[in-house]
């Protein structure tokens, strides 16, 4: 199916999903008047989302590009080849993904989580088995992902979600093997992935510290980026990733025969790239192109590709290696020693099926003014815009039935916000002290926190730190 647009392949049963055709602002505080709005859900618009998975593009024959890949394969090198860790030890690593949902087939057969599946000793078997037929080069079917939904805040005009590909956890468990000493391997270098730079714990001092001693920088907004990322880029950034991993010695104890392992992984790598999803109303298609979320391999391997093409942008059109650069998924900040023109960019990566948001995109000579992971780096002081703020504090993605929920939100954005914008953090914290209350968050809440190093049991203190003691953290 290599490079064919997102194709139907089927009508099996569904599953149920909320959705909301309006998004009402909190009943619980006063009307604000946004400039924004929380996107709404609807099963035609997880569908239209769907069907953006599309890049029938092929690798084009480019010395230049051939040089930004290998100048990735350097940047990604790590010293020592990770060693793989046993499928029987993933259940005992502590990993924030037992209490998420086990997807297919496990939710229909009663497993709540994946900590569920751990927890018995039958479903490890099963797992087990799966793999070891895999491994032994067993033409066997993998489950489906199933289509959650993450609605976003946009302009009035737009209306955001985006599908989110609930992974089955048969196949998370698989990819946990070779993913998690990767990306443990990966936040130890911190380069070229930003790992270490959150803003809760001082990312951006480090980000100002690190460019502040050049003269251009860029900050390229993709369109679509995880929707449009080309097979054979995918494919690349695998091979990079593969050339880190030792596929003889386990972790702890053990060898294993690489031919098995070398299966193993070519088996997930197929599923990234031609994974199968069915909507709430059992529709079954299958991409060809793109990047999933939800896979162990997500943020690693969008890395990757980012690396290539903001590599290949520079040597392409200014003739040198970009001076620094950090990449984080999509997201991504690059020093040039002169400006980058975003109408070339645009027509270079327009050759491949992908596009830069020219308007959100940024290149400047003033480093302050950049965006990164989602916070303006100033001069080493994160911040937002009080509307976003406002936005983020008052839309929830599906209606408020307490008053527990904002004063939640509001205590996960005090911390988000650091005190750097004064009277957000005047009117979060007057909401936390409203009276005593349970703390209730929506997953993608919780993983936009984590995004930026804010764990749910610092919120469990329920601590209102000062503005001068979040100065102390972000130093």
């Amino acid at each position: 199916p290599e490079n064919m647009p997102l194709a139907y392949i089927g009508q099996l049963p569904g599953f149920a999903q909320r959705t909301y055709d309006r998004v009402e602002q909190t009943p619980f505080f006063p009307p604000y008047e946004s400039t924004k709005h929380r996107a709404l859900v609807t099963q035609s618009a997880i569908r239209e989302d769907l069907h953006q998975f599309s890049n029938v593009t092929k690798r084009p024959n480019d010395p230049c590009l051939d040089l930004a890949i290998a100048k990735a394969y350097h940047a990604f090198h790590l010293q020592d080849r990770v060693q793989m860790i046993h499928l029987n030890d993933i259940f005992s690593e502590d990993l924030d993904i037992w209490s998420k949902s086990p997807g297919l087939p496990w939710r229909n057969l009663g497993y709540k989580t994946k900590g569920d599946i751990k927890r018995d000793p039958e479903a490890i078997r099963k797992v087990r088995h799966f793999v070891h037929r895999v491994k032994a080069g067993e033409e066997i079917k993998p489950p489906d992902c199933l289509a959650y939904v993450r609605s976003h805040v946009c302009e009035l005009t737009e209306n955001k979600i985006r599908a989110v590909w609930g992974y089955p956890a048969t196949i998370t468990f698989a990819e946990a093997i070779f993913a998690l000493p990767l990306i443990r391997a990966y936040q130890k270098k911190q380069d070229p992935i930003a790992y270490g730079f959150e803003t809760a714990i001082g990312g951006m001092r480090k980000v100002y510290n690190r460019f502040c001693m050049y003269k251009h920088y860029s900050a390229l907004d993709f369109s679509s980026f995880d929707k449009t990322v080309p097979s054979w880029l995918i494919k690349t950034a695998f091979t990079i990733l593969k050339s880190n991993i030792d596929f003889v010695n386990y972790r702890d104890h053990g060898v294993a025969d690489s031919r098995r392992m070398i299966h193993l992984l070519t088996y997930l790598e197929d599923y990234f790239i031609n994974t199968t999803i069915r909507t709430a109303n059992g529709c079954r298609y299958r991409k060809s192109s793109g990047i999933a979320s939800g896979s162990y391999f997500t943020q690693l391997v969008g890395s990757v590709c980012n690396y290539i093409l903001c590599t290949w942008a520079t040597h392409k059109l200014l003739g040198r290696d970009p001076q620094d650069i950090l990449v984080f998924g999509d997201d991504s900040i690059i020093a040039t020693w002169q400006p980058q023109s975003l109408n070339d960019i645009e027509d270079l990566f327009a050759t491949i099926g992908m596009h830069i948001n020219k308007k959100k995109s940024q290149v400047t000579t003033e480093l302050q003014t950049l965006k990164f992971l989602g916070y303006r780096i100033g001069n080493g002081v994160p911040s937002k815009d009080f509307d976003e703020w406002m936005t983020a504090l008052l839309f929830p993605e599906s209606p408020d039935y307490s008053i527990d929920q904002l004063q939640s939100r509001a205590l996960g954005l005090y911390y988000a916000n650091m005190g750097v914008d004064r009277q957000f953090a005047y009117i979060t914290a007057e909401l936390v002290r409203l009276k005593p209350f349970d703390i209730i968050l929506s997953r993608n809440f919780e993983r936009r926190l984590k995004y930026v190093g804010i764990s749910l049991d610092v919120l469990k203190t329920r601590e209102l730190p000062s503005a001068n003691e979040f100065a102390k953290l972000m130093i």
